[in-house]
């Protein structure tokens, strides 16, 4: 994720996600040197199925909902730092990012926070409403990375933490194989080696990939870079708006 030196408060939230996107980079890189030497199921001349022995535990689960909310925390905080003294004295639980999939839901819920919204400087608004995944061009809204980033918070607070399973991101045979079939919910192949004659195993270097294993929009996506394009979505939005807090 992007780095930053600045330390307002939504500055803070988006340092705290950078923390927890390091600790899963840890986990991370602990999870693929144990797959590697471990190595998969071994496979005799005849093929068999590979996966990655170990997997990821809840412990992901915890520290990717940790850097979610932090995200969409600092949204939130970015808002509230443009907005006057006063207005956020009166109407500080009212004051968010709004993040819509819908026009007309967005449309009606700027009517409904006029309030305080009318006392934000226009460019700002302009910024936020750019950013709205509900795009007049046509495109799906919930192909926006902020509406992933809604869903990964919503999905963390609401309903379950958020699992990952291990799959194989690539492989680096020895001999020549075919894949004959592939589960993407267990990261498991199965394939047909073309051994030397006299060979009995072939070794396979793994290099192993996270994704979501669950969750609407994002299911089975890769977890690094999901991340990565949320933080430099968000860290970018805090940049633009930060000229424009009182």
């Amino acid at each position: 994720m992007t780095f930053t030196r600045f330390t307002d408060s939504a500055s803070l939230k988006y340092r705290r996600a950078q923390y927890h996107y390091r600790c899963l980079i840890r986990a991370y890189t602990r999870l693929q040197n144990t797959n590697l030497r471990l190595g998969p199921h071994k496979l005799g001349p005849e093929g068999g199925k590979i996966m990655p022995r170990i997997q990821p535990n809840q412990r992901w689960g915890l520290i990717i909902g940790d850097c979610a909310q932090n995200l969409r925390a600092a949204l939130d905080h970015a808002v509230y730092q443009v907005v006057p003294e006063a207005t956020r004295s009166v109407h500080a639980k009212d004051i968010e990012f709004p993040i819509f999939d819908d026009s007309g839901k967005y449309a009606a819920w700027k009517r409904r926070h006029s309030n305080w919204l009318s006392t934000i400087d226009a460019n700002a608004i302009q910024i936020i409403d750019q950013l709205q995944p509900c795009d007049p061009s046509g495109h799906d809204p919930h192909g926006h990375i902020l509406w992933k980033l809604s869903r990964l918070s919503n999905i963390d607070k609401h309903r379950s933490l958020l699992p990952a399973f291990l799959g194989l991101g690539a492989l680096s045979p020895s001999e020549a194989f075919v894949v004959q079939a592939s589960q993407p919910d267990t990261g498991e192949l199965v394939i047909t080696p073309t051994p030397k004659q006299g060979q009995t195993d072939m070794k396979l270097r793994v290099t192993v990939q996270v994704a979501f294993a669950e969750g609407e929009d994002i299911a089975r996506l890769p977890v690094f870079p999901m991340l990565v394009h949320i933080g430099q979505t968000v860290s970018q939005t805090l940049n633009r708006l930060r000229r424009y807090t009182v």
